[in-house]
């Protein structure tokens, strides 16, 4: 890629191809002159290509993660640092980031992943801090074929449909709100337990304003709506209607719904008698907000606007819009796309699996710091782009934090560590760009690691923190000399002069553009006072790395780059570092977020006739498998088969998790890590976590539980959540679909952290993560951590004792929306999610804190992929479960409310396995904390036994569940 560059001269205008080089669109490349003055030449151009690219201004996401919030009590640093700092309530400090090597894993998978973990490594020891664990988060398109499922080009019409609105009938109603007529607002009543039954499904609502408006000779339209816990507001318009007209509409609405309704009320009358319509021009809450809806059915995008309305502000919760059309609810509803996986997708995914981990594996353990968890997903979306992070947490002295700067001018930068060579050329500008077809073209652009250099490099650093003179530290990362200087420079408002003649070089031939932009790995620049350069020059060569003097720190803010003894860039540093280019891209929601609708008995019928037509597992990774004694059976062993759900010992078993041992609880199924701090005593708990299903069904919801379970997982261990860390990995931001996904997954990790009340302390965007025109999942990742005081008193997610007395803790809806079962193994990819209930997920972690605090507490795991059975397949070693407390009530037919018990991820829950002595002190505490806490049944006997009151519901050994878990992932990975 660079070889094309070495020529200094630029063409007026610059060529498109050019211009695509150096990660500049023309517009940015105008505003460039604009602020220089003049033209630049291509070693500028390189420079401002890679100082404004996506990777390292963040020029389409700043303005919104401006809004997340960075304070609080333990927050030592935050945002805008090479890694976060928390305050441990001593004389240390904890330090942790997360990263992204995605682009570059994609292409080389070995090396990309390796270098990948170590930047972070250097992130974390440039603060310095010593790096005590590595965790991961890897996502791979399935290892296996599959078909796709749906038509692509419906789906593409439907994302770029513009949201019409109406009632449904098709038209959209040529009148402007605030002209008169003003549309009628009626409120009425019905028995609260009609609500599930009925109006969250909606198929018999929409039936019944069908019938009204075929009664008022098509004048009635239902313009908008809220569906609340006990009522329905409408918002009505009729065509030259008058009030009585309004209220002959709602006689009509509540006598049709009567009729459909008759059976489910068993005789009772369906109707309170509270009905009540608001006159026109109400001044009333409900009247104000439906103005601002503007035609728009009910979504969050429109009620955003006007969330300070009490009523309204829950019409996300309950709301479905109601499409009134000609289709019979009997018929097949046509599927949402789900893309396929070919054979040689398949053979690619497992052939990028292997060299991640391998490279993961290669360089942690070559440089000593345990791989101690994180989490593997697979999706067919991820087939053409993988998703590589890796987060590394450290623990430093908090009078040894060092910190980025570049002050006093006159002081010394030196480039300490391995030689600079051309891999990793414009690694910035091309981590910013949607992937190319053959990504092979992209192989120089990819960084080459070495662990053994790194290792030195790390003790290296550490000894210098404490030697009089340094002044600042920062690693060689995304456009490595530029980057590092620039960013140095600017926070401490100096400058710099560079020569490049003294940058140790290990290619022959460098030029100018290369220096500047190659990302060779295992590199930092120092910046030390002048006159104090031997002693750190000394500690350098003592380990055996290069420390040599390559410039000097000037007043003029301004890079200034000398090679050959000329200058060939000279540049303003702040427009470079913080004037770059911030665009307010369009957002909006695709068509197919309004059409959306809560999974209804039809839909899992659909579903599970789809699963029934899938081969029956009768061997695995050379096991045999009994027939299913069940339908319950075969759909637990297919969820617990999947290679998201099954044991990821294919993959943990390669990375050297105990070195240092300090490690007490690693990735052999613990909901989080858990390290020592042996000078203090205290754990650490860790972990990472994303869910592109549930953001993929509501960005903002499924955006808030990513966090809501990362903290599930941290308490699981009874330590208290401290912060997070996070990579947010979205597609095209080009896209208004996928630039709304990413505005709001934000907007719903904002809500989750103030009502937690944690702080950011920073992460990594990593965007154009599709190719051929077709994204992922958006997935935001949370890397969280928290703080057990005693150490010893982390609660372990696995029990193998007889006899201990099983608790839910929590609640839930019981529904199936967004589940593994529905959304992977099914391949349904619809539904609608609930807000989650915050008031009860801090009651429940008060809870936790003190159970776990008192020892009260044997195992803790939580509720999420795969729902309550694989919980319980994964902590114990058998059970006999009565579950008839837990039976969902969302679906009409018993068969799907068991399903439904058993395999939602919904709701915030936890399964608790206490002694029996402590039988009695849990029950007390959850009373007084106000938990939904319910006995679900007892550990033991080699079996799972499930019941709902007197009935067993199904019965299978154990074993088989547990070898189905073990060996599922090594059977995707075989190809067979």
């Amino acid at each position: 890629m660079a070889e094309k560059l070495k020529d200094t001269t630029v063409p007026n205008p610059p060529t498109d191809d050019l211009l695509a080089t150096v990660g500049l669109k023309p517009e940015e490349y105008a505003e460039a002159c604009r602020k220089l003055g003049r033209l630049p030449n291509i070693v500028e151009m390189g420079i401002i290509g890679a100082m404004w690219s996506e990777h390292c201004c963040y020029k389409s996401s700043k303005m919104h993660l401006k809004t997340f919030p960075v304070t609080g009590r333990r927050v030592l640093q935050g945002p805008g640092e090479q890694a976060g700092v928390l305050d441990l309530g001593n004389d240390y400090a904890l330090v942790f980031k997360i990263e992204s090597h995605n682009h570059p894993s994609a292409v080389e998978p070995f090396q990309g992943a390796a270098t990948g973990v170590g930047g972070i490594i250097r992130d974390i020891f440039a603060m310095g801090a010593r790096p005590l664990a590595l965790l991961d988060s890897l996502r791979f398109g399935n290892p296996y074929p599959l078909e796709p499922v749906g038509d692509p080009e419906a789906e593409k019409a439907g994302a770029a449909a513009p949201q019409e609105a109406g009632d449904g009938g098709g038209e959209k109603l040529n009148i402007p709100w605030g002209n008169s007529p003003v549309p009628f607002v009626c409120t009425v009543s019905w028995m609260t337990t009609m609500r599930q039954q009925l109006f969250e499904r909606g198929p018999e609502a929409r039936a019944a304003v069908k019938a009204i408006r075929e009664m008022h000779q098509g004048r009635v339209h239902v313009l908008a709506y809220c569906v609340l816990p006990d009522q329905i507001q409408l918002a009505l318009y009729i065509e030259d209607g008058h009030e009585e007209h309004a209220e002959a509409a709602v006689t009509a609405l509540k006598e049709q719904l009567a009729e459909v309704v008759a059976p489910l009320t068993h005789g009772k009358a369906p109707w309170d008698s509270f009905v009540m319509l608001h006159p026109r021009h109400s001044g009333s809450e409900l009247m104000e907000a439906i103005h601002l809806l503007e035609f728009a059915p009910v979504t969050r995008q429109k009620v955003a606007q006007v969330s300070d309305y009490k009523y309204v502000s829950q019409v996300w919760r309950y709301g479905v819009p109601w499409l009134d059309d000609d289709t019979d609810d009997a018929e097949a509803r046509e599927l949402p796309y789900c893309p396929g996986v070919s054979e040689r997708q398949a053979a690619r995914n497992r052939f990028l699996v292997n060299g991640v981990v391998e490279g993961i594996a290669h360089y942690g353990n070559c440089i000593g710091i345990p791989t101690i968890g994180g989490e593997l997903v697979f999706d067919p979306s991820y087939s053409s782009n993988c998703l590589v992070n890796a987060m590394c947490v450290g623990v430093v002295r908090k009078d040894r934090i060092h910190k980025a700067r570049a002050d006093g001018a006159g002081n010394v930068a030196m480039i300490v560590g391995a030689r600079t060579g051309r891999d990793g050329v414009q690694g910035a500008t091309f981590s910013s760009v949607e992937l190319a077809a053959d990504v092979a073209e992209s192989r120089p652009a990819v960084q080459v690691g070495d662990p053994f250099m790194e290792k030195l490099l790390l003790e290296a650093t550490l000894e210098i923190l404490g030697m009089p003179g340094l002044i600042g530290i920062q690693d060689f990362g995304a456009a490595g000399l530029t980057c590092s200087s620039v960013e140095m420079t600017a926070k401490s408002g100096t400058g710099m002069r560079l020569d490049l003649d003294a940058v140790p070089q290990r290619a022959k031939d460098l030029s100018a553009y290369e220096m500047m932009l190659s990302e060779s790995q295992e590199r930092m620049m120092i910046i030390v006072e002048k006159g104090t350069e031997d002693s750190f020059r000394e500690v350098f060569s003592r380990w055996g790395l290069t420390a040599v003097d390559c410039g000097e720190i000037i007043e003029d803010q301004k890079i200034e780059v000398l090679h050959n003894g000329e200058v060939v860039a000279e540049l303003p540093n702040r427009p470079l570092a913080d004037e770059g280019p911030e665009y307010n891209r369009p957002h909006e929601a695709p068509a197919s977020w309004t059409n959306r609708h809560l999974l209804d008995d039809h839909d899992i019928a659909a579903a599970l006739e789809r699963i029934s037509t899938q081969p029956v597992v009768r061997e695995l990774a050379g096991q045999s498998l009994p027939e299913p004694g069940s339908d319950f059976e075969d759909i637990l062993r297919r969820v617990l088969m999947h290679p998201s759900v099954a044991d990821k010992w294919p993959v943990y078993q390669r990375y050297d998790w105990s070195v240092r041992t300090n490690t007490l609880q690693g990735p052999q199924g613990s909901d989080s890590a858990v390290i020592r701090i042996k000078e203090t005593g205290q754990g650490i708990a860790m972990c990472t976590d994303g869910n592109g299903r549930l953001v993929a069904l509501d960005p903002r919801i499924g955006a808030a539980q990513c966090v809501l379970e990362a903290a599930r997982n941290i308490l699981a261990t009874g330590a208290e959540p401290l912060g997070i860390t996070n990579n947010l990995n979205f597609g095209n931001p080009e896209k208004p679909d996928r630039m709304w996904q990413f505005v709001e997954s934000i907007g719903g990790i904002s809500d989750a952290l103030r009502q937690l009340e944690l702080p950011v302390t920073g992460g990594n965007v990593s965007l154009y993560n599709e190719s051929a025109g077709r994204g992922i999942l958006p997935t935001p990742v949370i890397g969280m951590v928290g703080l057990l005081e005693q150490a010893e008193r982390a609660v372990p997610s696995r029990a193998s004792e007889e006899g201990l007395e099983l608790f839910v803790l929590g609640s839930a809806h019981g529904r199936l929306d967004g589940s593994l079962l529905m959304f992977d193994i099914a391949r349904l990819r619809s539904g609608m999610l609930e807000e989650p209930d915050y008031n009860q997920f801090r009651a429940c972690m008060n809870f936790i804190l003190q159970a776990a605090g008192e020892g009260a507490v044997r195992a803790c795991h939580d509720i999420s992929d795969g729902g309550l059975l694989v919980a319980l397949t994964e902590m114990l070693e058998g059970a006999e479960i009565d579950v008839a407390p837990l039976l969902a009530e969302g679906y009409d037919m018993e068969d799907h409310n068991r399903l439904a018990t058993l395999f939602a991820e919904d709701g915030n829950r936890w399964l608790l396995a206490v002694s029996p002595e402590r039988k009695s002190w849990i029950r007390t505490a959850a009373l007084h904390h106000n938990v939904p806490l319910t006995p679900l049944g007892r550990s033991g006997n080699g079996r799972l036994t499930v019941k709902g009151g007197d009935e067993e519901w199904f019965g299978c050994d154990w074993e088989v569940l547990a070898t189905c878990r073990r060996y599922g992932l090594q059977a995707a990975l075989s190809g067979d």
